[in-house]
């Protein structure tokens, strides 16, 4: 139960049970995952964060691509995303060239961004699979499908 009431010096109140709320459960188990795999990645000796991952992953196999199409696809604001790109250019995991026209750049995964997705892919697979291991096929389509639902209303 989210709500409980109560009498208050003879007015009704309502209490809001955070830690019991849906919210909180996705935000704090997104953060939770997010640390722990941060540490996996730690351990085996990569410094890269989940962000600068993520956008490898939105970066592998394309020709190169627009920042602002990242961060849709990445699902992060312009300035954090900036950041991220910033610090992936100085690790020489990007690289930057000019796009279509000459006002527009696009951002491309070097070599050694490509070779350091594929050592953390391995890693973030089995820690999901240790997290989701024990769903059947069945109940991760579902997990799936209302997590996409409830994203779509967020977008």
């Amino acid at each position: 139960m989210f709500y409980s009431t109560g009498k208050k010096e003879g007015f009704r109140i309502q209490s809001f049970d955070l830690h019991a709320s849906l919210g909180f459960l996705f935000v704090n188990t997104a953060f939770q995952a997010k640390q722990n795999l941060t540490a996996l990645f730690q351990k085996a000796g990569f410094d890269t964060t989940i962000d600068q991952f993520v956008v490898m992953g939105a970066l592998m196999g394309k020709e190169g691509i627009a920042q602002k199409q990242i961060a849709q696809i990445c699902c992060k604001n312009e300035s954090n995303l900036t950041r991220i790109l910033k610090g992936m250019e100085g690790k020489g995991l990007i690289f930057r060239q000019k796009g279509r026209d000459a006002r527009s750049r696009s951002v491309c995964l070097s070599d050694t961004g490509q070779t350091l997705y594929f050592a953390l892919a391995p890693i973030a697979e089995s820690y999901m699979t240790q997290i989701l291991g024990e769903l059947s096929v069945e109940e991760k389509a579902v997990l799936a499908k209302l997590i996409m639902h409830i994203r779509e209303k967020l977008i």
